[in-house]
């Protein structure tokens, strides 16, 4: 179970004794490999003789190549004597559990723990959950660098990244403080000092004016999520048998048509009335109806152009008041400076994920106070609070601070409130909650007992979705999925919402393992997937109603599983066709952790071809053979009928127990590939070195 992993990772191993090389595999290096691998110039620059010598003290980079080049069938060469395959296996074996003890043998070094800054989407959800105020981070930040495949890594604090904190910070602010009262002004008015100009336009006589497409465009704060009515006041220059036509945009919705048949002598009035979310938006008008003819006899007939004159907000219609955030912030009586500081002595210790001395929150409330313009308005004090606490480095940055009196290469146990920020970050995305910091501060995530019950809790609660939508799509690569539109002339039938759904159902199949604390096998060969009824079609599955993605069982010969989902089929293709170098590689690398050699695959593996696939193509083959249970022809997942191969031979002449045994063999490897990935993928998504200590 996924929890259980987690632990394995968590939990510390009993040191062991080592013995010396196993003699099997010592015989089988000798035989087959030592000729070409010694020397003056041993091949690879890989010395078996030193490597042989040296035994356990020898680097275990070179023990784990020859356990991987033997594993694969890279080694020995086709023109060497090979061993037999009970001999081959013995060593494999006997090599993977010699080389277990040598680790749990040598002294522990988890490595240093590097310090870490929030990423794009750790920020967003982080902001959200302290604040309630949803904030569009990937407006004001470009995308995380990507390391080892996630993008959670961290990165720098340069100037230009904390100019664009101070932003975020200071909109955050805005949207979690209202300030209102009877005298408060719900309109606010735009006008051509504000306007952007993109395209065939320039500012003239007052107005944003447009002889070619182009748009005008103007950023907005909108206060609250609500519904608010925008004013655009224009004219245009009317030529052609239209009036002149904007597009109205706000943010990321769909653009509206606004026409106006007014003139420069008396400019029109539109009005829009829509619900937005919170936050700054940009509203964007866009002149899309140019027309020019020049050769047409009325001169006024010759030219149509347009004007924007200014552009107003009113609303929200449902009004403004405090946010919960801002009534907890300031309970009580007292002067602003007195209710600001109970407020802080709450709220700080969650947003720097650790107690926070008496010193540093009065700091930050003198802060504040000198910051405000009005330090007699506790809403103004405490928008400056916040802004002060987000652009903090102990808010931006994971920290993990080294006691004074530690010498370098000191190992340590995390404390309960680093245990509780890489728990929470992992399993969540975002920050721990109240719970969670209690449990910290109690002492109960020191104890493993504390622990597993909180990782059960984090587990559970609908927040751990995080783990498919964010580490499941980034460890098998569908994150952009919705960016990977096939080519239409040959799949006029995909678009983006069906690129969406096809995403949804990788991510609901592994919470749903998650959920439901299945084995992690589930993953690979669920008798089961999840769609809706645009999904459903397009497979040729049962009908299904509805848009809601839901859990229905599926038959032979589709299967279930990973490798049989279009969002893996189709991030493993290009845009006019399947690729099987690209599949076979997400299926052996990233999905079971299998090494790719064709040799191994062909002696060992099950081969899937279509039936007019030609067999001598064994490069398409032995990577395919990892893709589940069928081979996908089309890269939008067109089901083709199998013919089984091995060795050359079709399956089906083989006997039932032959059978049997070849695929309980190749589900085998699966099944601990499966397992061995999630161990290896779980620390890069956590980022660092050693889930429990860290070195100094």
């Amino acid at each position: 179970m996924i929890y259980l992993a987690i632990l394995i990772l968590l939990l510390n191993q009993t040191s062991a004794t080592t013995d010396p090389v196993p003699q099997v595999v010592g015989d089988l290096l000798q035989s087959s490999c030592i000729e070409c691998h010694s020397g003056e110039e041993p091949k690879g620059g890989l010395d078996l003789e030193v490597v042989l010598e040296d035994g356990a003290t020898a680097p275990m980079e070179d023990w784990r190549l020859v356990h991987r080049v033997l594993t694969s069938g890279e080694m020995p060469p086709e023109d060497e004597p090979s061993p037999t395959s009970p001999v081959r296996d013995a060593a494999i074996s006997q090599l993977r559990e010699w080389m277990r003890q040598v680790l749990q043998s040598m002294p522990e070094k988890p490595g240093a723990a590097v310090t870490r800054r929030l990423g794009r989407t750790e920020l967003h959800n982080t902001l959200r959950d302290l604040t309630g105020f949803e904030i569009d981070i990937d407006r004001h930040l470009a995308a995380d660098p990507s390391s080892d495949g996630f993008d959670n890594q961290g990165g720098s604090l340069s100037p230009a990244y904390i100019e664009r904190l101070f932003r975020i910070a200071e909109e955050v602010a805005l949207g979690t403080v209202i300030i209102a009262d009877e005298d408060s002004d719900l309109s606010i008015l735009h006008e051509v000092d504000e306007f952007k100009i993109d395209g065939g336009g320039r500012i003239q006589a007052g107005s944003a004016y447009f002889w070619s497409r182009g748009s005008v465009s103007v950023p907005h704060f909108f206060p609250r999520s609500g519904t608010y009515r925008i004013h655009v006041e224009g004219w245009g220059q009317q030529a052609g048998n239209q009036h002149v036509r904007f597009g109205l945009q706000v943010g990321k919705n769909r653009p509206d048509t606004i026409e106006f048949s007014e003139t420069r002598e008396q400019p029109g009035r539109r009005t829009l009335e829509r619900h937005f979310s919170a936050g700054t938006q940009r509203i964007r008008a866009t002149f899309i109806n140019d027309y020019y003819k020049p050769e047409h006899p009325d001169p006024s007939q010759r030219d149509r152009n347009a004007a924007i004159v200014s552009i107003r907000v009113e609303g929200p219609e449902e009004g403004l008041e405090p946010t919960p955030f801002q009534q907890a912030a300031l309970a009580g009586d007292g002067t602003p400076q007195e209710r600001l500081a109970r407020g802080v002595e709450q709220w700080l210790p969650l947003f720097w994920r650790k107690p926070v001395s008496e010193a540093n929150r009065q700091q930050l409330v003198d802060t504040s106070v000198a910051a405000a313009s009005d330090p007699t308005s506790a809403e103004l004090i405490l928008r400056s609070a916040l802004v002060a606490a987000i652009v903090s480095p102990r808010f931006i940055l994971r920290i993990e601070s080294t006691p004074s009196d530690a010498s370098s290469g000191t190992i340590r146990n995390l404390h309960g409130h680093e245990l509780a920020t890489r728990l929470s970050y992992f399993l969540w995305g975002t920050t721990p909650d109240q719970s969670l910091m209690d449990a910290a501060t109690q002492g109960t995530l020191d104890q493993p007992e504390g622990l597993l019950a909180a990782t059960r809790r984090l587990l559970l609660d609908p927040r751990s979705r995080s783990l498919g939508s964010d580490f499941a799509t980034q460890w098998l690569r569908i994150r952009d999925l919705a960016d990977r539109l096939p080519d239409r002339k040959i799949f006029p039938n995909i678009d983006r919402r069906l690129l969406g759904y096809m995403r949804e159902e990788t991510i609901e199949l592994f919470d749903h393992v998650l959920r439901n604390r299945l084995p992690l096998n589930e993953l690979i060969d669920a008798p089961y997937t999840f769609a809706n009824d645009r999904l459903a079609r397009h497979y040729g599955l049962k009908e299904v109603k509805g848009d809601q993605i839901r859990r229905i069982e599926v038959e032979h010969p589709r299967g279930g599983g990973l490798m049989s989902q279009a969002s893996i089929l189709l991030a493993t293709s290009t845009r006019q066709r399947s690729s099987p170098v690209l599949r076979g590689k997400c299926g052996c690398w990233r999905c079971y952790s299998m090494p790719l050699c064709r040799r191994r695959l062909q002696e060992r593996a099950l081969f899937l071809y279509p039936e007019k696939l030609d067999q001598s193509c064994h490069c398409e083959s032995s990577c395919d053979c990892i893709v589940a249970n069928p081979h996908v022809a089309s890269a939008t997942v067109e089901w083709t009928h199998l013919v089984f191969h091995s060795k050359g031979s079709t399956l089906s002449d083989a006997t039932a127990q032959e059978r049997s045994i070849l695929e309980e063999n190749f589900q085998m490897a699966r099944y601990s590939g499966v397992l061995k990935t999630c161990a290896k993928r779980f620390p890069v998504q956590m980022g660092l070195p050693g889930p429990w200590r860290k070195i100094c």
